[in-house]
């Protein structure tokens, strides 16, 4: 074992450049990578509560059914009313949303009156007995649509300057007291 004997000289290993054409190429291409990414990522623009009402309002000329309908209308204005000034509608019954309207002063007298007859309406149609006939007075599709669009169209135009409540039970809580 002695005799083998190594005759070559350990080589040394070249230097090791960094490879700065190669990161020179790479940073704009990522970046440009990323700036695509996040422009597919960015949330699709959220639909106001009066174009979401406005388009539950053309979709429920297709209910044939009076009850229905009027369940689904009563169950737009709620929950418009819900998104456009916080009131807690969805809790609420009619008359309790015609009172917290009165409260918050978003809208006059006599549109919180068409408003409260509306709902009245719906409330008749969908808690009644067999006696809703959907003839005649009772069932007037075109005219609750109208009268429907008439509040969104309404609220829409009032609200911005009307500030929302920070509270809307405790308010109303203190107000029966």
């Amino acid at each position: 074992m002695q005799d083998i004997r190594d005759a070559l000289q350990p080589e040394m290993l070249p230097a090791a450049e960094f490879p700065w054409p190669v990161l020179l190429l790479i940073i704009p291409l990522v970046w440009l990578a990323l700036i695509l990414y996040r422009r597919r990522q960015r949330a699709a623009p959220v639909a106001t509560p009066e174009a979401v009402a406005r388009g539950r309002l053309h979709a429920l000329a297709a209910i044939t059914e009076p009850r229905a309908f009027y369940a689904e209308l009563a169950a737009i204005l709620n929950q418009y009313l819900e998104a456009r000034l916080h009131l807690g509608a969805a809790r609420l019954t009619s008359v309790e949303i015609a009172h917290a309207l009165a409260r918050v002063g978003v809208m006059s007298t006599g549109w919180q009156e068409s408003l409260e007859a509306l709902l009245g309406e719906c409330d008749r149609a969908k808690f009644s007995g067999d006696e809703f006939s959907g003839n005649g007075a009772d069932w007037d599709r075109a005219a609750a649509m109208a009268r429907a669009r008439n509040i969104v169209d309404l609220l829409a135009a009032n609200v911005a300057s009307t500030p929302s409540l920070a509270n809307p039970w405790e308010r109303l809580g203190q107000a029966e007291n």
